[in-house]
């Protein structure tokens, strides 16, 4: 009797398999689909919960001074500020918003006009939106390290010292790694 390798005698994956092995297999990777569409919904539903929907996109003025405030909130509660700084920290922030808000609006154009320049083929274009994105890049993160910086200098020397201390944590839990 000559023995041959069952798998060299298939001709299709589930040639020689019984029925009920083949209904499994169809019924695992329906599972699977249906598993990966629940967790795209599950992942959407998410972003939009009220108290992780924060991590969603900005849509008005408003959002984002919500955003200052509960990012502020965080760490003025790890430094233990007081009510004094943080009430400093809020004219800071509302002095602010209005300018990063109107900056993230221009960079919505900034990136439509890249993606337009892009689409159409014309280089001259997608160069003079380059340019214009990396202005806006400069412009925006000037602003933002402005806020930053006024904010810090209402702290004193030690909640300065915490506040490194947090970001070095963080830097180390998030990347491992300088």
């Amino acid at each position: 009797m000559s023995q041959t390798d069952p798998s060299s005698t298939r001709q299709g994956p589930d040639q020689n398999d019984p029925p009920r092995r083949r209904r499994r297999r169809w019924l695992f990777a329906g599972g699977l689909g249906l598993a990966a569409i629940a967790g795209l919904f599950a992942t959407r539903a998410w972003a939009h919960h009220p108290h992780f929907g924060r991590f969603g996109r900005v849509q008005t003025e408003e959002q984002l001074r919500e955003r200052l405030d509960h990012g502020a909130d965080f760490v003025l509660s790890k430094v233990d500020a007081s009510d004094v700084q943080r009430a400093r920290i809020d004219v800071i922030l509302d002095q602010a918003a209005p300018g990063l808000w109107s900056a993230h609006q221009k960079g919505k154009g900034v990136r439509r006009a890249f993606v337009d320049a892009l689409a159409s083929g014309d280089r001259t274009a997608a160069e003079n939106a380059r340019k214009q994105g990396i202005a806006w890049a400069d412009e925006i993160s000037r602003q933002w390290l402005t806020t930053v910086e006024q904010s810090l200098a209402v702290l004193d020397d030690a909640q300065r010292a915490k506040v490194r201390e947090h970001l070095d944590r963080m830097r180390d839990h998030h990347h491992g790694h300088d």
